[in-house]
């Protein structure tokens, strides 16, 4: 039996001390991810861009991210790319 703690990537075991002083000291951000390792979703701060988040997409897109739609990219819903 594997003493208790956090198992990493790298095969190695994060002692259950190490986990809670990390808990205590950082701020944790909770990754979902798929079977093939895709992000699915990755917890948020903030609910909307934030105003430097607009600027860069903005900045990147003159239109809608989507192929072939006309709208300009300040008439588009950033968080559904």
């Amino acid at each position: 039996m594997a003493p208790p703690g956090l198992l990493l990537a790298t095969g190695q075991v994060l002692p259950v001390s190490s986990v809670h002083r990390l808990a205590r000291t950082s701020t944790l951000v909770r990754i979902v991810m798929n079977a093939d390792g895709q992000v699915l979703d990755m917890g948020r701060k903030v609910r909307l861009a934030t105003p430097a988040q607009r600027r860069a997409i903005y900045a990147r897109y003159a239109t809608c991210w989507i192929d072939g739609c006309p709208l300009p990219a300040t008439m588009c819903q950033i968080d559904h790319a």
